[in-house]
């Protein structure tokens, strides 16, 4: 893959097991991918988010950001922080003349961390819902641990990297592979990765909530698959990308877990509707993560859901040929594209 020397920031993916970059080219009416890939990361060195060996993981990202260190005149990124131990929610805001607004929106989103808000660096803008009255108005607050984002710093700084945005997974998600604020439609974003899941809900062009599990993901699938099958992990892990969920082999093993995966679904769909007063009816799926590769899933989901569910294309704002030349699972590479779009635009 070529590197191009760009001034614009590039995005970092880093989760649990793996570290992802993505370097946009902007010299197209689209963006194009420049360069991009991936380090594994040893067991243990990030747990749930929280970074245990930050030497280990800073000599990791300095070898797989070497080459591109080196040509690119750029060394800002916007970089992922992990979703678990974030939070994003969409305020209502009662009209009170008599109170900035800021200090309400300090006030309300108090009361819905599970800490205190002294201990989370956290952002907020406020955003328009049609057909909202004309008394409230909202505001959607993001906020992650001190901890969590102190510890990233400081691995990103160690190698010489200057984080100019720190993004929520779910929100880099989103940014890659739905059109927004212009997509207004309800769409539930299912992003099963190797680690976990997450849910997210999108409506009017804004993420309205996100909810995630551990107990599903791309390992605990291959952990079935290793078992059912007598078979290693590694094997059972390249072999299950191969067949079709429908499989006797793979069903088999994965029944109970798919049949998990629709109940998260429709209860994800159902609190929505129960909780959020401006809610539309979900209208369509979007799988995403390297999970959403398993062949048929997404046929298999909507006969159940009676809902379109779609495979989500992380190129979406790339060009074609970016696309083409891309080695190795796309899906896997959304939040690091997310990350790099958010690059695009202004700081």
């Amino acid at each position: 893959m070529s590197i191009l020397f760009s001034n614009s920031p590039f995005g970092i993916d880093i989760s649990d097991q793996v570290i992802r970059y993505v370097l946009l080219d902007h010299s197209f009416r689209k963006q194009s991918l420049a360069s991009y890939n991936e380090v594994r990361l040893g067991g243990g060195w990030i747990v749930e988010g929280n970074i245990v060996k930050p030497a280990e993981v800073a000599n990791a990202l300095h070898g797989l950001l070497r080459p591109l260190l080196v040509r690119s005149a750029s060394r800002q990124a916007v970089v992922s922080l992990p979703e678990k131990k974030s939070i994003i929610k969409l305020l209502t805001i009662p009209a009170d003349p008599d109170r900035a607004l800021e200090e309400q929106i300090t006030d309300l989103f108090s009361t819905h961390l599970p800490m205190p808000i002294e201990s989370v660096y956290w952002d907020w803008q406020k955003v328009e819902l049609p057909h909202a009255a004309s008394s409230e108005q909202y505001a959607l607050a993001a906020a992650c641990p001190k901890t969590i984002v102190d510890q990233t710093m400081t691995v990103l700084q160690s190698v010489g990297i200057i984080p100019v945005v720190m993004e929520i997974e779910s929100i880099a998600i989103a940014e890659a592979i739905m059109n927004l604020p212009i997509d207004r439609s309800s769409t539930l974003i299912v992003d099963i990765g190797r680690d976990r899941s997450t849910f997210i809900m999108v409506d009017d062009g804004i993420i309205q909530f996100t909810y995630g599990t551990s107990d599903l993901s791309g390992t605990v699938i291959t952990q079935l698959l290793t078992k059912a099958w007598n078979k290693s992990f590694e094997q059972a892990e390249q072999e299950k990308l191969t067949l079709s969920v429908t499989n006797p082999r793979i069903w088999a093993a994965c029944e109970p877990m798919i049949h998990y995966l629709i109940d998260q679904m429709q209860k994800t769909m159902h609190y929505y509707a129960e909780h959020f007063p401006h809610f539309h009816p979900t209208s369509r799926v979007m799988l995403s993560g390297g999970v959403a590769a398993f062949k048929d899933l997404n046929t298999t989901l909507s006969n159940t859901l009676k809902l379109p569910v779609v495979v989500s294309n992380p190129f979406l704002h790339l060009t074609k040929t970016s696309l083409k030349s891309f080695r190795g699972q796309p899906l896997s590479y959304a939040t690091a594209i997310g990350c790099a779009l958010r690059g695009v635009k202004p700081l």
